[in-house]
């Protein structure tokens, strides 16, 4: 069987713009077809990684020589393997395969059970061995459209991350009537206060031993402040909480307009919300299903690559302005060109405007087959019909 030879970087950081950094670099040699799970295990053994393959995130670094512009891809299954090792077969281009190894916190329900749950060892080695019968909660993640009128926290409780323990008192402080503000926040603390100077309300949390995990240390629940007040706004109601709030709500969410979630936010929640949240929160959801349509305009390249490689003859064309950015696309699959030889010679060219954050035009040309049915020819997208 063929050995296909790929980079692995490992032992670093990923930063805010997804860049992967302070890594160390190993060479690797993979079978050309692979399942998941032995490709998991071939880098483990290879990197000398000491964790489980539950504990490895794999990602791939694209480098469009055409754009360059790089996108990361996340490795999860079967498929995902077999697209990555038919990417790098062959290719100059380089596609660095990211293994960096996580924290791993088992998914579990929303009503949080003891850490001495079974099948938790490796959440409990994270943990102080002296806490291990207190009674606390492990949060791993929460969905707001889920969550009881009741949820609440309490000191020694767990978080996976600094952003989940702030979602969590965002939504608290939402259902309450309340705001706080922010007394600190950096990499390894968070401090909250209620925005009442006289009001007693409190948040510490930090990181557990400088992992991953965040830990309260100190939650005082209590207010003395009037929580009567009716809100016109709500400080802790951002558009992320906002499209985590609607994300179950809405099943035909693209046909629902910022007016809707204001109405379904002030009747859900009791909270009013800006238009302008509104849209954000309905663009993140919207992100979260479809994607966003800068990575599926980086990937054109490698789309066009293998279409004419499993559709022989076909015809693309791709062009970028000087600053390496979509300009144009152009495809005319070979299986098509080669069907009209048995069609009527008439061709009709239609175009559709693009809803996507960059807009642009998309163009088709189609003919009539021997069935009498449409066949279509070739796509292409552009700035406009004219």
């Amino acid at each position: 069987m063929i050995k296909l030879p790929i980079v692995v970087f490992h032992s670093g950081q990923w930063d805010d713009t997804n860049s992967y950094l302070n890594y160390k670099t190993t060479g690797v040699l993979v079978d050309e077809m692979m399942s998941f799970e032995n490709f998991v295990s071939l880098i483990l053994r290879e990197v000398l990684f000491d964790a489980s393959p539950s504990s490895i995130q794999l990602s791939i670094l694209l480098d469009y020589g055409i754009t360059n512009i790089q996108t990361v891809v996340q490795i999860q299954e079967d498929k995902d393997v077999t697209w990555f090792l038919s990417l790098v077969k062959g290719q100059i281009t380089r596609h660095p395969l990211v293994a960096h190894a996580i924290a791993h916190v088992p998914d579990m329900d929303l009503e949080w059970s003891s850490v001495v749950d079974s099948g938790m060892d490796n959440l409990c080695s994270l943990l102080p061995s002296s806490s291990i019968d207190d009674d606390f909660q492990i949060l791993t993640d929460i969905h707001v459209s889920s969550l009881s009128s009741t949820f609440d926290l309490k000191e020694k409780d767990m978080f996976a991350s600094k952003e989940l323990l702030s979602k969590s008192f965002y939504y608290i402080a939402i259902k309450n009537n309340f705001e706080f503000k922010t007394v600190r926040s950096n990499s390894k603390s968070i401090e909250f206060k209620c925005s009442q100077d006289n009001c007693p309300w409190y948040v510490r949390a930090s990181r557990y031993k400088g992992g991953e995990l965040w830990r309260l240390r100190k939650y005082i629940a209590n207010h003395n402040c009037s929580i009567n007040v009716i809100q016109t706004t709500h400080k802790q109601a951002s558009s992320s909480l906002i499209s985590d709030c609607i994300g179950k709500d809405f099943s035909s969410f693209d046909r629902s307009t910022p007016n809707d979630i204001m109405i379904h936010m002030r009747t859900k929640l009791g909270v009013n919300v800006s238009y302008y949240k509104a849209w954000r929160a309905k663009e993140l959801v919207m992100n979260s299903l479809n994607g966003e349509a800068k990575e599926s305009y980086a990937l054109i390249p490698n789309f066009f690559m293998k279409l004419k490689e499993i559709n022989p003859g076909s015809f693309t064309a791709y062009e970028t302005d000087t600053e390496g950015h979509f300009k144009y696309c152009f495809m005319a699959i070979g299986a098509c060109i080669e069907g009209w030889k048995y069609c009527r010679p008439n061709i009709s060219v239609d175009g559709t405007f693009l809803k996507s954050k960059y807009g642009g035009t998309l163009l088709t040309a189609s003919t009539i087959d021997g069935n009498n049915q449409i066949f279509p020819l070739a796509f292409s997208i552009v700035d406009s019909e004219k």
